[in-house]
Order: structure tokens, then C-alpha cells, then sequence
């Protein structure tokens, strides 16, 4: 038991502490943004470490997913957890990143019918 949460946190030690270029080449973002992310999710969304995975490694097991696209079973090798659990933490961070919808993704502003950019006259509503 003990051996299987040493690899954990060394692993997450690796991914998120060591480098940039380390954090960069892993989550496709740099130490102090993965951070942030954390701190924006425990803050303001309530994502709570529950005594078995940390906050840390939870958001760095979603976002690794998605850079990489990586498999479940990858996952579970790599932090030595059962799948179950890792699907549980994902559909977590995933949740609590849809709440903050607001404050993270951009709302779009339409094109205006007057505007002069010659690439967007090909989009142009008939």
C-alpha cells in the first residue's frame, strides 16, 4: 500500500513540481497555470482532496487525458489506481470545470454586416 502511494506522488512530484518544460510536455500547460487551475477549482467550485487522491493529481489526471488523448488503462498504469476511480475523478473535475463556464470560456461576438475583413465575406448569411 504503501509503495503504490509513494509511485503516486512521485509521478504527480514529476508531472507538476520538477520543470516547465516537464509540466509543459505532460498537461500542455506550465506549472504556475496548473496551479491556478487548482486553486480556481478548490476556490471557487468546492473541488475537495477526499483523503485518497489529491486535487493535484485529479485535475492532472483530466487534463492529461485530454492532451494526450490517452486511454483509461494508460492511466491506471501510470498512477497505479482501477479504472473506476479514475473515471469517477474526471466525470468530478469535469463537472466542476463546467461551472465555471463564466469565468473560463470566451463568449463569442458575431461579425458585423459592415465589417471590411475581405476572409469573413465568405461566411456571409444569404
Amino acid at each position: 500500500m504503501f509503495c503504490r502511494f509513494q509511485i503516486r506522488s512521485t509521478e504527480i512530484q514529476r508531472i507538476t513540481r520538477v520543470s516547465d518544460t516537464n509540466c509543459i510536455w505532460e498537461l500542455r500547460m506550465d506549472r504556475n497555470s496548473f496551479a491556478m487551475l487548482c486553486e480556481l477549482l478548490k476556490t471557487r467550485c468546492g473541488l475537495l482532496d477526499d483523503g485518497n487522491v489529491t486535487i493535484e493529481e485529479q485535475v492532472a489526471t483530466f487534463v492529461n487525458i485530454l492532451a494526450h488523448h490517452t486511454k483509461n488503462t494508460s492511466i491506471q498504469v501510470r498512477f497505479y489506481r482501477p479504472g473506476e476511480t479514475i473515471n469517477r475523478y474526471v466525470d468530478r473535475v469535469l463537472r466542476t470545470l463546467l461551472h465555471l463556464e463564466d469565468v473560463l470560456f470566451v463568449k463569442p461576438t458575431p461579425v458585423p454586416d459592415d465589417c471590411t475583413d475581405s476572409k469573413w465575406r465568405w461566411f456571409k448569411v444569404v
